[in-house]
């Protein structure tokens, strides 16, 4: 690293999360890499599925009015845009499904807002399919640590862990794919500081995936600004009136902070989606899984249904009449009633307009009772159902214990096909199998094919 007396950082998360873009090749966990591999196919797959929603149609008319530099591929685009227009694009619509993937100490979706940053300026210079990898996980625990460190009171407090912590993340994975020196990586982290923005108001709407690429493009931008000299407050994250300190003000300057004595890696604890809405659902799907495999789900006899998740679910996906699809995609009562009547929430079918207004549908959710409990974790879900004929059952299930990122990638091949054609599943596995011919362009050649 270069030094420059201008920089006067404490020693707090800015140091830190400039460390984790100096890391090597040889220093990244094995583990970790691995399952940053998974997340990038499983990316790709969920934004292609995505290209026809309609925030997909908007977000890329918006992208051709504004043109700029041709040098990055956009979605569905026959015509490549400027880096930070790509990522705002390919960030929007890779969220579009809600169907990415979750990191629940981040509290938030760390692909949908650090991917699309790394290929939009990967392109120009060509990158390989290594550099996207290690650039993205550098990036990805980069966000994980900003993330634990705003907290659930960041997150009640209203704001998207996704946009805000997922910026820095974006810009220290662009750090290190540009190679910026050490002075510009911390002025970066200070521009993206004072950048990094998205609410959670937004949910249920076009305004939430389009947190995931605002945090892409300001990632793009700050990153970009920085190796022009761009000056910042180095700080701007974790100094007095910074990022942290205005949005999360229990943390005063960060004198809660400390770290031990090595960065942790802790992306291999990523969640992966496996149904096609929030993730603060899932574990409530899975229990309900468990308890319609033993015939407790049945529409005729089921009578009730208590559900017990984490207070950190309250306001988030506890919408009790949806009246769109896209909201039932943040309804526990709806996704419980879709298993009654036998759907599949894997399905993106399933959450259809038509759906919503069933009146089977609407029955069944009239059955559902959901409740919060401030002690229960984030990944954890208590499912108590009655139905006629049988005891009364109590189901369980914890996505963290009982769901690893390695062991999903069957799963992950499954939800490819059930969202993509097979043509272009085929040629996705072709290009991503054969890393060491892989490169942004070609990513970027099949991300225009949809």
């Amino acid at each position: 690293m270069d030094n420059n007396s201008y920089l006067k950082v404490v020693d707090n998360v800015s140091r830190d999360l400039v460390c984790y873009s100096y890391f090597s090749s040889s220093e990244l966990p094995t583990k970790c890499m691995q399952v940053a591999e998974y997340s990038f196919f499983d990316w790709l797959v969920v934004s292609a599925a995505g290209s026809q929603e309609p925030v997909t149609k908007k977000i890329q008319q918006f992208v051709q009015n504004e043109g700029g530099n041709q040098t990055s591929s956009v979605l569905g685009l026959n015509i490549k845009t400027a880096p930070h227009l790509a990522a705002l694009a390919n960030g929007t619509i890779s969220h579009a499904l809600d169907y990415d993937d979750t990191h629940f100490l981040h509290i938030g979706h760390l692909s949908a807002a650090i991917f699309p940053a790394i290929l939009a300026l990967s392109e120009s210079s060509n990158k390989t399919y290594l550099d996207i990898i290690e650039s993205f996980l550098v990036g990805a625990e980069a966000a994980i640590l900003v993330g634990e460190i705003l907290g659930m009171e960041h997150y009640r407090a209203g704001f998207h862990q996704t946009a805000t912590a997922g910026c820095f993340g974006a810009v220290i994975g662009a750090c290190r794919l540009l190679e910026l020196t050490e002075t510009q990586r911390y002025h970066a982290l200070g521009i993206a500081s004072t950048m990094a923005s998205g609410l959670k108001s937004q949910f249920g709407t076009m305004g939430k995936p389009l947190n995931a690429g605002i945090a892409a493009s300001n990632g793009v931008k700050a990153a970009t600004l920085a190796g022009f000299d761009f000056i910042s407050n180095p700080d701007g994250l974790g100094s007095p009136q910074g990022f942290i300190e205005t949005h999360s003000p229990e943390k005063t300057h960060l004198s809660f902070y400390d770290r031990g004595a090595e960065l942790p890696f802790r992306f291999d604890k990523v969640s992966y989606k496996l149904h096609a809405c929030c993730h603060g659902l899932h574990a409530a799907i899975e229990a309900l899984i468990i308890a319609k495999s033993e015939n407790y789900l049945h529409p005729q006899t089921v009578q009730t249904i208590d559900i017990i998740v984490s207070s950190s679910w309250y306001g988030v996906c506890d919408i009790e009449n949806p009246q769109t699809g896209l909201q039932g995609k943040f309804s526990f009562h709806y996704v419980a009633a879709l298993l009654i009547c036998g759907y599949n929430t894997a399905a993106l079918d399933s959450f259809l307009e038509e759906l919503v207004r069933n009146e089977e549908i609407k029955h069944q959710m009239q059955k559902i009772k959901v409740s919060f409990d401030e002690s229960m974790e984030d990944s954890f879900a208590s499912v108590f159902v009655r139905s006629k004929g049988l005891p009364k059952k109590s189901f369980e299930f914890d996505l963290n214990k009982n769901q690893s990122a390695i062991d999903a990638y069957p799963r992950l091949k499954d939800k490819a096909y059930n969202l993509l054609e097979t043509e272009k599943i085929q040629l996705l596995y072709h290009l991503l199998e054969n890393k060491d011919n892989c490169t942004a362009k070609g990513i970027g050649d099949w991300l225009r094919k949809f």
